[in-house]
Formats: structure tokens, C-alpha cells, sequence
């Protein structure tokens, strides 16, 4: 083997096979994926959550209360706004107090 036939040899396994060459970054070569997750990034995660189905969530607590045998005269979609309404102002504090701040009345 001659020495220009090994170093074409070289040269070809870095060619792509459309025949453009192959570019790698270093600095994404030695990138390791992240597994750190910020404390904001899962509250907002919560937040999104909770804003998805937090009203799911009112209507079985006014299912079970029927269950329970809790009655209301009204309409009972009033029940399921108010149950929305007071679950959104307790997350709100508890959020309120894990962060140090005053409870929100």
C-alpha cells in the first residue's frame, strides 16, 4: 500500500455519501444532554397543568359531594364555578407562601 492510497482511503470515510463532507461541531460533540430542571420551570409546569384541569376537577368534587348528598337549588354549573374559583385562590396561596409572600385574601 502506498502512502497517498491509505490517507485517500482516510479522506473518503469523511465524505458523506451525497459527497459533501461531513462538519461536526466540537463544541455540540461534547455536549451532554441537560437533566436539570429550574424550580420556575416546574411551577410553570404546575401552573399549566392546573390551568388545563383544575375545572375536571371541580365538577367530580361536585360529583362526590352528590354523592355525599350535598343539594343546591340553583343552577349547578354556579356550584362548579365557585368550587373552581376557591381550588385556583388555595393554589394561589399555597404558591404565595412556598415563595415567602403574604396570603392573598
Amino acid at each position: 500500500m502506498l502512502i497517498g492510497e491509505s490517507s485517500r482511503k482516510r479522506r473518503k470515510s469523511t465524505h458523506a455519501p451525497n459527497g459533501g463532507v461531513k462538519r461536526t461541531s466540537k463544541r455540540l460533540a461534547n455536549k451532554k444532554p441537560s437533566i436539570f430542571v429550574s424550580n420556575s420551570g416546574i411551577r410553570n409546569c404546575n401552573r399549566m397543568f392546573w390551568l388545563k384541569n383544575s375545572l375536571m376537577d371541580a365538577v367530580k368534587l361536585w360529583d362526590l359531594a352528590k354523592k355525599l348528598g350535598f343539594t343546591y337549588s340553583g343552577d349547578e354549573d354556579d356550584v362548579i364555578k365557585q368550587i373552581n374559583f376557591l381550588e385556583n385562590r388555595d393554589q394561589q396561596c399555597n404558591l404565595s407562601r412556598k415563595e415567602g409572600n403574604e396570603t392573598i385574601d
